[in-house]
């Protein structure tokens, strides 16, 4: 159940709620609300804590940008609470609830990649920032010789962007040893 520093357990109008604010002290409130979030309490949870309706709770958080950013800090530790999990619910999967462990993990994944999409995000490259065209060289293997892949886009020995050609040619690097 999310924290709070009062007790009432009925709805007041937002009028009063500020003036609990004052009361109480609104950095006392947000450290509690920050540390719900962090834990898993949903939004809508925290405004009833509150004895606010969920529209003014966000409307609170929405006023002061500092406030907003620290929220949105709280949800991206979540996050990382979230994605923290996958490994425990892995582990713990049993033959008989694997496909319950997999959709758990699934969902903490989507949902961390939501809230903290700088870590677990995926990243798409849109249409328009592609192009064709050009020459995409992979290098492979770790012994020498090593092998570069070259593949011109748009030449008649590419079928589908693969070579249908020679593709690998041997090429020695020469490595200096520092003495």
């Amino acid at each position: 159940m999310p924290s709070t520093p009062f007790g009432n357990d009925e709805l007041v109008p937002y009028q009063p709620f500020k003036t609990m604010l004052k009361e109480v002290g609104e950095e006392v409130v947000m450290e509690n609300v920050l540390g719900d979030i962090v834990n898993g309490t949903r939004p809508d949870q925290i405004a009833k804590a509150l004895k606010i309706p969920f529209y003014e709770f966000m409307k609170w958080l929405h006023e002061d940008q500092k406030r907003l950013n620290a929220y949105y800090r709280a949800q991206e530790l979540w996050a990382e609470k979230l994605h923290s999990e996958v490994i425990e619910i892995a582990d713990n999967a049993t033959e008989e609830d694997v496909q319950v462990a997999k959709l758990r993990i699934k969902t903490r994944q989507e949902v961390a990649s939501n809230y903290n999409r700088k870590r677990f995000g995926t990243v798409s490259v849109p249409e328009s920032a592609k192009f064709s065209g050009g020459i995409t060289i992979n290098i492979t293997g770790v012994d020498k010789p090593q092998f570069v892949e070259v593949t011109q886009n748009g030449d008649d020995r590419t079928q589908n962007g693969n070579l249908t050609g020679t593709s690998r040619e041997p090429i020695t690097i020469d490595q200096k040893e520092d003495k």
